[in-house]
């Protein structure tokens, strides 16, 4: 799932770019993992800016599409992919950091003049049968039954893609254009303006909860993925962690697990 997920990528131009000490980060918008805004850029980019700035390393951000974005990764042009679940990482071939930064959850959100809610899979492909649509993002996990779903029913989605991907879901559920947008609690609240709110929602999860990972090119030494993992150890030991997810409204995950 990211299910939904996540994205966030270091984008390098070269192999040397860990010699250079410089990475290029890209990623669609998916806040507040995520975000296109200079002052709160997202938890997960903050967490991993200080961790390899404190071991200076710098990096730039480039905005990205996620399914594009993977594609560089497993070809070596990409250095780092944050925010990816386990399904993201094995299908794309990537090395694993050990630690997770972050848990997402599969959640289902409606019109407020929609009465549908969420019971079973069963009952779900049922009303999906009276001609209606679900909003996804191309790219992302989904769970077993929906990749499974999406690849043997593919008229019952919309797929949006592009930097933006959950606006343009919000915008066309506002619209009618779509009935049911799947999307994990924390981005769709977070993401959803005044206007949004007022015509939203929660209408359930099947609870399948899934944590995020950093996802690494092949090419890339086993040290870096090391120097990150003891990052996040010595981000949450010394409390900098609470401070930024409470920051972004966000409870860390290892207290959930």
């Amino acid at each position: 799932m990211k299910v939904f997920h996540v994205i966030f990528v270091f984008l390098c131009f070269c192999n040397s770019s860990i010699a250079s000490e410089k990475l290029v980060v890209a990623s669609d918008i998916w806040c507040p993992y995520i975000c296109d805004d200079k002052q709160s850029p997202g938890y997960i980019v903050e967490l991993v800016r200080d961790v390899l700035q404190q071991n200076n390393i710098d990096f730039k951000f480039e905005s990205l599409p996620l399914a594009r974005a993977m594609q560089f990764a497993a070809s070596n042009q990409v250095d780092m992919v944050l925010g990816l679940t386990n399904k993201h990482i094995t299908e794309h071939k990537l090395a694993k950091s050990s630690l997770s930064v972050g848990q997402v959850s599969l959640d289902y959100f409606v019109a407020t003049d929609n009465p549908w809610r969420y019971a079973s899979h069963q009952e779900l492909i049922k009303y999906l049968g009276k001609d209606k649509k679900i909003g996804i993002v191309k790219g992302y996990s989904y769970g077993d039954f929906f990749n499974a779903l999406i690849k043997s029913k593919p008229e019952l989605f919309y797929v949006s893609h592009g930097n933006s991907p959950l606006e343009i879901n919000l915008n066309l559920l506002n619209l009618g254009r779509i009935d049911i947008l799947i999307g994990n609690n924390n981005t769709v609240s977070y993401n959803a303006g005044p206007e949004s709110r007022l015509n939203l929602v929660h209408a359930g999860n099947d609870d399948e909860i899934g944590l995020i990972y950093v996802g690494f090119a092949p090419y890339i030494k086993p040290a870096i993925i090391q120097m990150l993992d003891q990052g996040i150890v010595d981000y949450r030991k010394s409390g900098k962690l609470k401070i930024l997810l409470d920051k972004y409204g966000i409870t860390d995950w290892q207290s959930h697990m």
